[in-house]
């Protein structure tokens, strides 16, 4: 357990990731990756229902950064648009969002969302691979991340997906 915080406090989960395989997750581990992805990812009902949830802008931190004030105030305007289903407008507006404060990760995670719904599988990991760089310990990110990651075919970043999940 100490160790998993070490590693995460070391901004290590986010390139774990991104490059390390399973071989090296599940050392010594003679289970099929079916098996593995049971056991890692069994996150229950209310992470899966919590994963699905926009970053309300009540909920944005980063209030010292620079540049905040005018990234709240284009995330508010992002945020009713993607309410509203006016996903494309949405990601515009949490872009700019993002280049005025690119400390702000609930934008590019909200964006993920966004391309998710568009059915822009890669896009959305991009994001989310974003918002895992920028806060390594928001858990949803991660659920996201092995969802898509096995839509697209990659077992293995799913399964380090989960392993990085259920370390939170």
């Amino acid at each position: 357990m100490i160790r998993n915080r070490q590693i995460l406090k070391t901004a290590i989960l986010p390139l774990m990731l991104l490059f390390v395989g399973q071989q090296q997750l599940w050392q010594g581990s003679h289970a099929s990756e079916t098996e593995r992805s049971k056991h890692v990812f069994n996150a229950g009902e209310k992470a899966k229902i919590a994963a699905q949830n926009i970053i309300q802008p009540d909920a944005l931190m980063g209030e010292k950064s620079p540049g905040f004030a005018e990234a709240k105030a284009l995330f508010v305007q992002a945020y009713e648009a993607h309410k509203g289903n006016q996903f494309s407008k949405a990601l515009g507006l949490y872009e700019k969002a993002s280049a005025a404060c690119p400390t702000m990760y609930e934008s590019h995670y909200n964006s993920g969302l966004c391309y998710e719904k568009l059915g822009k599988l890669n896009e959305a990991v991009r994001e989310f691979e974003a918002t895992a760089t920028k806060n390594h310990l928001f858990p949803p990110t991660f659920l996201h991340l092995a969802e898509l990651y096995e839509k697209l075919g990659d077992p293995k970043r799913a399964n380090a997906s989960r392993a990085a999940y259920g370390m939170l």
